[in-house]
């Protein structure tokens, strides 16, 4: 038994075979089985590429904003930033059922009157921050200086796990968040499948605004994640990321273009161009997605996608 649920869904999550999990799919008074599924990170860059790196914030002080807690799904957390400086926040909702998780190089002391919940969800290895192939390093920061945080840590290096998501989810409602604000997501799915929907659905029947990221999918149709209707989901219509690269023809002739490649290439060697469309069997081989490319047509050669 890997965690029971009580209140983003009456359930447990457990390691079974295929074999044992469809047995139990006929048992009486199970109503449904999922499968684990891995979620990634999204974005960490948000405050800087809206200008709101001071620690001023998007909102006006109030009273009332120290009273709202914003519980955060993601890898974790330093507790020595200036975001958790708790000097100008006085004492926590009466209404805070949470605390801290002591653990290997943490203890409860890390915690404060900003910092008033952390907890983690998992046993692989950890990260603290979010990347893609190395690329696109960041560290996630909030908006709202006078609002109380609480992490459930629920992502490692190997992504977010749907057991892990629950569990934390589960957690947040329980110790009495009031938003909850999660920069993951995974491949478009059944409402019915998607834990993160499931989790949405509870928390909203138990007063808790979910506030979620549109994903960094595309540029095919339906790439979004999280666009169930009680998910406040958050795009963005451009970014101020790139990944340049120089390539230089057969010709000499030279152009800066995009590319996630994160290997080696040998200096002074040349290097075929294929265009995705060309080694794919799917009519969106040109968008080159993961998966869709003939391995023995790309392997050693740059492919060029839409």
């Amino acid at each position: 038994m890997l965690y029971t649920y009580e209140n983003v869904i009456h359930g447990y999550s457990t390691r079974l075979t295929v074999e044992e999990a469809e047995l139990l799919r006929k048992e009486h008074g199970i109503l449904f089985v999922i499968p684990a599924v891995r979620y990634e990170l999204h974005t960490t860059r948000t405050p800087e590429f809206l200008g709101l790196t001071q620690h001023s914030a998007l909102f006006p002080t109030s009273a009332s904003m120290s009273d709202v807690i914003v519980g955060v799904l993601d890898t974790g957390f330093w507790p020595e930033l200036k975001s958790f400086d708790d000097s100008e926040l006085g004492p926590v909702a009466s209404w805070w059922k949470g605390g801290c998780q002591v653990g290997k190089n943490f203890s409860s002391s890390s915690c404060n009157r900003k910092l008033i919940g952390a907890s983690n969800y998992g046993y692989r290895l950890g990260c603290a921050y979010a990347n893609f192939l190395g690329y696109a390093n960041g560290t996630s920061r909030g908006m709202a200086s006078h609002a109380r945080v609480a992490i459930y840590k629920a992502c490692w290096h190997g992504g977010c796990f749907s057991s892990d998501i629950s569990a934390a989810m589960d957690r947040a409602i329980a110790d009495g968040v009031n938003i909850l604000s999660m920069s993951i997501g995974g491949r478009p799915s059944e409402y019915y499948l998607d834990v993160v929907a499931i989790g949405a659905f509870s928390a909203v029947v138990h007063g808790v605004f979910v506030s979620c990221s549109a994903g960094n999918g595309g540029p095919v149709p339906g790439s979004l994640s999280n666009v169930e209707p009680r998910i406040a989901t958050i795009g963005a219509g451009t970014l101020d990321r790139e990944f340049p690269t120089l390539i230089t023809l057969g010709n000499g002739e030279k152009h800066t273009r995009v590319t996630l490649f994160n290997g080696k290439l040998v200096a002074n060697s040349t290097v075929s161009l294929v265009y995705g469309a060309s080694v794919s069997n799917t009519s969106v081989g040109g968008y080159c997605l993961n998966g869709i490319l003939i391995p023995e047509k790309v392997s050693g050669k740059i492919v060029v996608c839409d």
